[in-house]
């Protein structure tokens, strides 16, 4: 409490410590604004600003024109102001067609605006959207308009009229207030508006027309037909009216519902014809006979009781049968059905609870077409739809488990049935005759099959036997004469003879896939087995390797089996009997087959009347009768003792007490249960066993002795029955890890030193009714602790005038003793005979004041009650008795806001939801409820609200000022109003809902409260709630008793010592210390995840979010603008400065403010800032934009202040999502977010969208233009990634590591990209052989083979050191080969290609110079090769452009210079294309096949040896050339 007191205290020094500000009123804003207005330059140009979707604009002659799609956004007197926001320039505004709605306070006093057009495509006017437009004198509405806002036309003083169109529905409160000029607002008849809608402007509204009435003539009803009464109808409005008045301000329109006189529905009906069922005849139900219209309405049924079953047979041959349990069993001969050879029945219906479909139960029924069956039923009986014929199709459901023999038998119609997996057997005759069925689908369920199951159905082709079926009637099929296949798996158990006379119809789908599993002999510890095979598909098992199913005899698998000799030969050896010394030993068992020793003896002592067997996995085994003997730690040791090979001991039932040191020194014993036929341990009985951990003493274990488990110093856990007795002198000494002890009631004797220097020891439990006292237990008494006594309750019983009475007392259930108080206390509760409970008879009066009833409790008249018999009386002499007394409580009548109309100081109690453990908020009336519970006392309560709370309607003006009368408001006080008493400890959630109307003002001296908040001194959790529409006015406080102007007000809560999560505030905060969201935050304080958008104005302080802080304030932020103002009424008396922050004032020594960010203005102190004023303590990563606010971040930091990354930001900056990045920062959990295509800031709404950073790294490979480029994205925006613009160069794009090949990048996480600019390499064309005719001059580009010289020349040719070129050629370095070849000859040459980017590249070009001809052919082979590349043969020809002085062959694609005019054949070409290559060959090779007929150009061409004909030769000469094995065609031909 003292922490309260201090920073209440230190609050106050605080707010005493601000100076006194100036005070202006609105009005003298407001001029200023005007002033400055005024004084602004003018323009000419347009003004035009973008607001969302519309687009305003305002030019020279005052005509704002609004353009657009959409509705206008709402706008505030705040920090949303509209383009035309007091704005005295717009005179006329044109609103273009496609808005849809006019936005709140969209017009503001324009009080020059005279003139508005509104289009059709508006539908609203908002809140104030024409607020104090002072000129407007005239406004058209269209039709389009539904709803009118509230204040919509307030103060628009010049408005004399008003047309209200019919599509008005909603008019708000004030729509027309303060309007003085209306005279006038003028509805038609067609409007749904009433008078009553306009308040206190009703007596202005009059209507433009009457109702223009139709009458309608009564008409009586019918029992068909309904009727109606005398009703009017306007033409013009179309409503429905009871009578002729045509006023529309007085006639009552009424649905045309309530015009209809209902038909009469043969209300008079009787049933006629009804007869009951005999055992021979059907019932009939009789028919619906009304006499009012002598008409038969419908028809009756016949039915028929059967058993526990109806059948109804309707006139449409619907057969419905219902009841619960199996249908009967019928016999079509001695006991038909109802329904046997009945053709009216065409449709069965049969209901849910009929559990079997019985014998013959539809036999015959020829006009049956449809069925319907339930999933009750489990089984259709035999002849159930025999002879069904026209039943063509039937589902049987899941239920369903057997269908009966001949159930379907000559149902000659049925196509298709669905036979579900839950049927098991088919019966005999089932489907026999069914001629149509062409298909059917047994499933796997089905294990057996009746005879004649499916004889005659002559349609069936082929069926599958699933492996399922293990019994199937030698006739099942018997003459299915079209049945060409019967197939089974090898899984299957059944044989073709199965099948009778269709056995050779059978064919299997496969064969046995068989594996073999060789022959293995059997062991002394493992069976054998014989050779055998398995089958993969079946899974069966054979002693042979024949696949075929029908020949192949499977076998168990047991008769594969050879089983294991089992050690047949075992004998016992190294058995040793025990002497006076040593231990004796039982003997090995040991197999000589198989050398193995199968089980180890024990050893094992005689120790008088028991057994010690101590076997090899550590158990020791303690068997025989009667008592254990006594042992020593000397010279007569027992065989456990310091035996570490005993790790368990098992005690036979017999042993009745454990010896004296009996285990000492049994090291390795970790856990013993000693059973209940062992009565006593003996002492030192488990001395020193040091890895004991858990003891369970068993029901008959009477007594522990001494130093029973002396030193076991690792025993945690002893379990203690209710049989001991007596524990002894140092039972548990040393026992250092034993932490408690349960000690039952029935021991009566207990050593005082039983647990000494058990030094972990906590408690000691004893029952309510053990024996023992807690100085039983010397030095360890304060550990005792008892269990409560039980008790039982018996209420108090007056005594009567002939009866005793009784007290109440209370009874113990374990004791049994009796107590006159609920004290459970075995210590302190005293106990008293039951003759002390009593209340001997008397008759006594007691006088019982008048008392006046109230609302939760009843009242009463002055009386007087005898105590004893309880008669009452009117007289003090006890004469005169009266029966009633009481008068009655006048009961809280609780309106919907939760306010008793009775008495409203009275709330409605929140709903305590016990799942949850919490009180459900849902009215006002429940949160005055819970605060008044919590500022009584119960400060612990937790509560959720269940949906928003509105206390007081419209408490805000539209600019945050008081918007309504302080008297019609109802006060809130603070849940948790004190800082001693009352403090909240709870946890208060809103989840998420909002609670507006809060009002609270003093500005007097009487205030009797601390602060003025939702919450006011909080050591609770206040998460996930909104506050709006709510005003705090909080100057003055009392402290200790002394007033003080000192008022502290805040959003959600004043002094906070817990936690405030998710909240926020949006209304009024007005105080000497104002604050949006806490004004003291202390140092186990913590606020997350909070904002502020409400108005803050401090007379002192001032701050987005707290005051004060010096506990921890995170993921925070303020968008509003934060104002101190001065007020003449409060006196400062210490004149010293104010102070206003965005976010908190001081931050203290231990406080910490992390990842806040302030938007807005901060104005009026005489300090101003952004972040904070005075900073002691830790502020980290928070921002304010310095484009709305150019004050500094923080004002003072001291040498002890710590301050990191607390920078100014620009409203760009906050837009491109770089704020939001940074206020994340490494969190894990993102607590900011933002939609950077909608949102400028930053919002913890998480609905919203996460921010990414993209770091785009350009590395060294960009020379000096390498940098680093950091952006901001939505994740999962999609990033076009940039192309060089420089084609000489490629950039490449790297995340980890691996390159991105897409051109565009989704953004999942936080990336860095890494670009690198890449050399584009060169790219030849194919060039390999460059041919030329000796003395000939030629000239080649060899750029041309360049195929992308564009994008990287300059590129420098030069020759390869190691190559040449012809003689009388020469290269330039631009790539110009020329000159004349001085002789023939083959040349290779390298040339390296260096482009201006520095790649480079090899060009092998092969020159062949031929000597010189006619005929000069000028081939040039290209193919493109790398550096340290070597190509030797050519595998593609292509013909190049040459200049040359001889006119080219047609082996050339290019022109050509000459200087011959000689034409002959170029040879080789043979397809006449102009080249020579591998076509050539073939076209020659097809003509010498005769495939293909030749011209006499390509005759002359294929001539390849010149020898006047087309043979091998030349195809022989022409692939030799042109695999340049010859250099140059024609060639002699070789002689034969």
């Amino acid at each position: 409490m003292k922490q309260w007191k201090r920073l209440a205290a230190l609050s106050s020094a605080i707010v005493m410590a601000a100076a006194t500000l100036t005070y202006f009123p609105n009005d003298t804003l407001q001029n200023i604004q005007l002033e400055l207005s005024a004084s602004a330059e003018t323009t000419t140009e347009p003004q035009v600003w973008i607001e969302d979707n519309l687009t305003w604009t305002l030019t020279a002659d005052g005509t704002l024109t609004i353009s657009g799609t959409g509705a206008m956004k709402d706008y505030n007197a705040a920090e949303n102001l509209s383009p035309a926001y007091m704005n005295s320039d717009v005179k006329k505004v044109v609103i273009e067609d496609g808005v849809t709605s006019i936005g709140e306070l969209a017009f503001f006093k324009c009080s020059s605006l005279t003139n508005i057009t509104i289009p059709d495509s508006v539908t609203c006017i908002e809140y104030a959207a024409f607020h104090g437009c002072s000129s407007l004198s005239s406004i058209t509405i269209p039709n389009s308009v539904t709803s009118i806002g509230i204040y919509a036309f307030v103060i628009c003083s010049s408005l004399t009229s008003i047309t209200i169109p019919d599509g008005v529905t909603s008019i708000g409160y004030g729509a027309f207030s303060e309007c003085s000029s209306l005279k006038t607002i003028s509805l038609s008849c067609k409007s749904s508006l009433k008078k009553s809608d306009f308040g206190d402007q009703a007596n202005l509204v009059s209507y433009t027309n009457q109702h223009l009435l139709t009458k309608t003539a009564a008409k009586a009803a019918t029992c068909t037909e309904s009727g109606n009464k005398e009703y009017w109808t306007c033409k013009h409005c179309g409503k429905y009216f009871l009578s002729d008045d045509t006023n529309p301000a007085t006639a009552t329109a009424v649905e045309l519902s309530e015009t209809v006189i209902p038909a009469l529905n043969h209300k008079n009906a009787i049933t006629r014809g009804a007869f009951e069922p005999t055992e021979t005849e059907p019932g009939y139900s009789g028919d619906r006979y009304c006499p009012d219209c002598d008409t038969v309405f419908e028809k009756g049924y016949t039915y028929w009781n059967e058993g526990n079953l109806t059948w109804k047979l309707d006139a449409d041959g619907t057969l419905t049968i219902s009841g619960t349990g199996a249908m009967k069993n019928y016999d079509y001969n001695d006991n038909p059905s109802p329904v046997y050879n009945n053709s009216n029945v065409k449709k069965v219906v049969i209901e849910d609870g009929v559990t079997s479909i019985g014998n013959s139960a539809f036999n015959e029924c020829i006009s049956l077409t449809s069925i319907t069956i339930p999933d009750s039923v489990t089984s259709i009986g035999t002849y159930a739809f025999s002879g069904c014929r026209s039943l063509t199709s039937i589902t049987i459901p899941d239920s369903v488990t057997s269908i009966g023999a001949y159930a379907f038998q000559s149902c000659s119609n049925l196509t298709s049935i669905t036979i579900p997996d839950s049927v098991t057997s088919i019966g005999a005759s089932a489907f026999n005759s069914c001629s149509g069925l062409t298909s059917i689908t047994i499933p796997d369920s089905v294990t057996s099959i009746g005879n004649f199951a499916f004889s005659y159905c002559i349609s069936l082709t082929s069926i599958t036997i699933p492996d399922s079926v293990t019994s199937i009637g030698s006739y099942a099929f018997y003459n299915c004469k079209n049945l060409t296949t019967i197939s089974l798996s090898c899984k299957s158990s059944l044989k073709k003879s199965d099948f009778g006379d269709k056995a050779d119809l059978v064919s299997y789908t496969n064969q046995h896939l068989l594996t073999k599993t060789a022959a293995k002999a059997a062991t002394c510890s493992e069976s054998g087995n014989k050779e055998y095979w398995t089958c993969e598909h079946c899974g069966k098992y054979f002693l042979s390797d024949d696949t075929n199913p029908e020949t192949a005899k499977a076998v168990e698998q047991s008769e594969t089996i050879l089983p294991a000799l089992k050690h047949k030969n075992a004998i016992t050896r190294g058995a040793v009997e025990p002497n006076g010394t040593k231990p004796g030993y039982s003997g090995d068992r040991y197999c000589p087959d198989c050398n193995t020793v199968l089980e180890k003896g024990y050893t094992y002592w005689i120790e008088d009347n028991l057994t010690w067997k101590l076997y090899e996995d550590g158990t020791l085994n303690i068997s025989g009768t009667g008592a254990m003997k006594n042992y020593s730690y000397s010279n007569n040791k027992s065989p456990a003792c310091s035996n570490l090979s005993v790790t368990s001991i098992v005690i036979e039932e017999g042993v009745t007490s454990i010896g004296d040191y009996a285990f000492e020194n049994c090291d390795n014993l970790t856990s013993i249960t000693i059973p209940g036929n062992v009565e006593s341990i003996g002492e030192d009985a488990f001395y020193n066993c040091d890895n004991l951990t858990d003891v369970t003493l068993q029901d008959g274990v009477k007594s522990i002795g001494r130093s029973a488990f002396i030193w076991c110093n690792n025993l945690t856990n002893i379990v203690l029955p209710n049989s001991v007795t007596s524990i002894g002198y140092f039972a548990f000494k040393d026992c250092t890890s034993l932490t408690s002890i349960k000690i039952p009631s029935s021991v009566t004797s207990m050593d005082s030193k039983a647990f000494y220097n058990c030094s972990s020891l906590e408690t000691i439990s004893l029952d309510c009714d053990s024996p023992l006292k807690r100085t039983d237990f010397g030095k360890q008494a304060d550990l005792v602790s008892y269990t409560p006594h039980t008790l039982i309750k018996t209420e108090a019983k007056a005594a009567t005038c002939t009866e005793d009475g009784n007290k109440a007392y209370w009874t113990c259930e374990h004791c049994g003793k009796y107590f006159l108080s609920d004290d459970t206390n075995p210590e302190t509760a005293t106990a008293v005979e039951l003759s002390e409970t009593v209340i001997p008879a008397s008759h006594k009066l007691t006088k019982v004041e008048a008392k006046a009833a109230t609302c939760t409790e009843d009242g009463n008249i002055e009386y007087w009650q005898c105590d004893v018999c309880k008669k009452t009386f009117t007289d003090e002499a006890g004469k005169k008795t009266v029966d009633n007394v009481i008068i009655p409580a006048l009961k809280h009548s609780y309106n919907e806001n939760g306010f008793c109309e009775n008495d409203d100081t009275h709330y409605q109690p929140a709903n305590y939801n016990e799942e949850i453990e919490k009180y459900e908020i849902s009215n006002a009336g429940q949160l005055y409820w819970f605060a008044e519970q919590v500022n009584s006392g119960d400060t612990s309560l937790n509560a959720v609200l269940t949906t928003d709370i509105v206390v007081n309607e419209t408490v805000l003006a539209a600019d945050g000022s008081l918007g309504a009368d302080p008297d019609t408001l109802r006060m809130w006080r603070s849940i948790g109003d004190d800082d001693t008493e009352n403090i909240f400890k709870g946890i208060f959630d809103g989840q998420g809902h909002t609670i507006s109307g809060l009002y609270f003002s003093n500005d007097s001296n009487e205030s009797d409260v601390m602060c003025a908040s939702l919450f006011g001194f909080s050591a609770g959790i206040i998460q996930n709630v909104g506050l709006e529409d709510s005003y705090f006015n909080y100057y003055y406080a009392k402290i200790d008793g002394q007033l003080i102007v000192s008022g502290v007000a805040a959003g959600i809560c004043a002094i906070n010592n817990g936690q405030i999560v998710n909240c926020y505030n949006a209304g009024t905060i007005l105080g000497y210390g104002a604050s949006g969201i806490c004004a003291i935050n202390s140092d186990n304080g913590s606020i997350e995840n909070c904002y502020n958008t409400g108005m803050i104005g401090g007379f002192g302080l001032a701050a987005g979010i707290c005051n004060m802080n010096a506990g921890s304030m995170k993921d925070c932020y303020n968008n509003s603008d934060i104002t101190v103002r001065t007020d003449s009424t409060i006196i400062d008396e210490n004149d010293e400065k104010s102070y206003a922050s965005g976010i908190c004032n001081i931050n203290g020594s231990s406080g910490r403010i992390e990842n806040c960010y302030h938007v807005g203005q901060v104005s009026g102190a005489d300090v101003n800032n952004n972040i904070c004023n005075l900073n002691i303590g830790q502020i980290e990563n928070s921002y304010y934009d310095c484009n709305i606010c150019d004050k500094d971040a923080i004002t003072q930091n001291e040498s002890s202040a710590v301050v990191k990354n607390v920078e100014s930001k620009t409203t760009k900056q906050f837009a491109s999502g770089e704020v939001t990045y940074l206020l994340n920062g490494d969190q894990s959990v993102r607590a900011f977010y933002q939609n950077l295509a909608t949102e400028k800031y930053p919002t913890l709404n998480q609905k919203s969208k996460v921010v990414m950073q993209l770091e785009m790294i350009y590395d060294e490979s960009f020379g000096e233009d390498a940098t680093t480029n950091k952006t901001y994205h939505n994740a999962g925006d999609t990033i076009a990634l940039e192309t060089s613009p420089d084609k000489a160069y490629t950039y490449q794009y790297f995340v980890n590591g691996k390159q991105i090949e897409k051109p565009n990048y989704t953004l999942t996480g936080n990336t860095k990209m890494t670009v690198k600019r890449v050399p584009v390499e060169i790219e030849l064309s194919e060039i390999d052989t460059i041919q030329l005719t000796c003395q000939k001059k030629m000239t080649l580009d060899l750029t041309e083979y360049l195929k992308n010289f564009a994008d990287l020349k300059p590129v420098q040719f030069q020759l390869d050191a190691d190559s040449k070129l012809p003689d009388g050629l020469k290269l330039t370095e631009d790539g110009m080969l020329s000159g004349t070849p001085k002789k023939a000859a083959t040349v290779k040459t390298t040339i390296v290609l260096t482009a201006e980017n520095d790649s480079t590249k090899e060009m092998n070009l092969v020159f062949i110079v031929n000597a010189p001809v006619t005929t000069t052919t000028t081939t040039i082979t290209t193919t493109t090769t790398t550096k340290a590349t070597t190509t030797t043969k050519p595998s593609k020809t292509t013909t190049t452009k040459v200049t040359t002085t001889t006119k080219p062959n047609k082996t050339t694609t290019t022109k050509a210079t000459t200087t011959t005019t000689t034409t002959i054949s170029s040879y080789g070409d043979v397809n006449l294309d102009g080249m020579v290559d591998i076509l050539d060959a073939v076209f020659l090779n097809k003509y010498l096949a005769t495939l293909i007929q030749f011209s006499d150009a390509q005759m002359a061409n294929a001539d390849c040896c010149q020898d006047g004909v087309l043979n091998d030769q030349d195809t022989t000469a022409l692939m030799q050339f042109i695999i340049l094995l010859i250099d140059a065609l024609p060639v002699q031909p070789t002689e034969k």
